[in-house]
Parts: structure tokens; C-alpha cells; sequence
């Protein structure tokens, strides 16, 4: 995977990982970005002809480049090699975030059935993939994200569905 690729890979994430309830993903020069909630954004996405359905499957073939890049990426990690090793744990940082940003896309489209469903499908994999990703990376299910409204690290601990993030301590 080229440079390119790979910076359209962690963009992708990084605007699914930052979406809150109510935005909405769209798709422009082949990246995603957020929508934030109104009339006039309702509008231009209609104009556009993006709908819900484009945006999901935008979404999920995101998860699922990034999903098949970290598994081989924690394949290839060799325990003394520290880059590779780095790597393949940012990645696999950057798709937890992303399944954050999944449950906010969920809560807006709570009204549809099929959207939400094929949400917590998502959800599930990220999840089952994730904990085999890391358990090959030797990582404990806790890790340490930097709060950044606070500029203070805190200590987070994610339940198995990838549903809430609880504060466990902060550091």
C-alpha cells in the first residue's frame, strides 16, 4: 500500500473516529469528511445525491482496508522489531477510535433499521478483529489515550462490544 493510500487509510479513520450524533459522513475527492447537523448540509447532500447507503458503504470499506492492513501488519511484526511493531499497533489504535465514531453514526441514524443493523454488524467484526490483533501484539485490553481537551492522559478500558468507554483512572 502505497504512502497516498495509506494517508486516505488513517484520514478515513480518523473522520469516522471524530463524527459526533447528528453529523453526517460524505464522500469528496474520494475521502470522507463530516457534515455537522442543519438544513442547509440536508440540502446540499441531497443535491449531491448522498444518501445514507453511500456513506455506509464508504464507511465499511474503510474499516475493512484498514482491518485487512493491520492484520497484515501484525503478521509481518517480528517481536524485535520495534517500527513494525509501532505500526501495527497505531493502526489498530486508530480503527478502536474509528469504532467510537461508529456508535455516534449509529445514534444519528437510530431511526433506520437496516443502517443501525448493518452498524452493529461493523461494530461486532471491529470488535472480534481487534482483540485477536492485539492478543497476537501481546497487548493488555487497557491503553492509554491522551485526552486532549484536558491535555491530560487518562486510562480507558473498553468493554467488549466496543459500546462505552469507561474512566478507569486517571494517570
Amino acid at each position: 500500500m502505497g504512502s497516498t493510500s495509506l494517508d486516505r487509510l488513517l484520514h478515513d479513520l480518523l473522520m469516522i473516529a471524530r463524527q459526533r450524533e447528528g453529523d453526517r459522513i460524505y464522500i469528496a475527492d474520494g475521502h470522507l469528511h463530516i457534515l455537522h447537523p442543519g438544513m442547509a448540509g440536508s440540502v446540499w447532500r441531497w443535491g449531491r445525491g448522498d444518501t445514507r447507503q453511500k456513506s455506509l458503504a464508504a464507511v465499511t470499506a474503510c474499516i475493512h482496508d484498514a482491518l485487512a492492513l493491520a492484520a497484515y501488519r501484525v503478521n509481518r511484526c517480528v517481536e524485535n522489531d520495534q517500527q513494525q511493531r509501532m505500526q501495527a499497533q497505531h493502526l489498530v489504535t486508530q480503527i478502536d477510535l474509528a469504532a467510537v465514531g461508529l456508535r455516534h453514526m449509529r445514534n444519528t441514524y437510530l431511526d433506520d433499521l437496516s443502517i443501525s443493523a448493518t452498524i452493529d454488524v461493523l461494530r461486532d467484526r471491529i470488535s472480534t478483529q481487534l482483540m485477536s490483533l492485539r492478543n497476537r501484539l501481546g497487548d493488555s485490553p487497557t491503553d492509554r489515550r491522551i485526552n486532549h481537551e484536558a491535555e491530560r492522559a487518562i486510562l480507558y478500558l473498553t468493554d467488549a462490544d466496543l459500546g462505552e468507554i469507561a474512566v478507569i483512572d486517571e494517570i
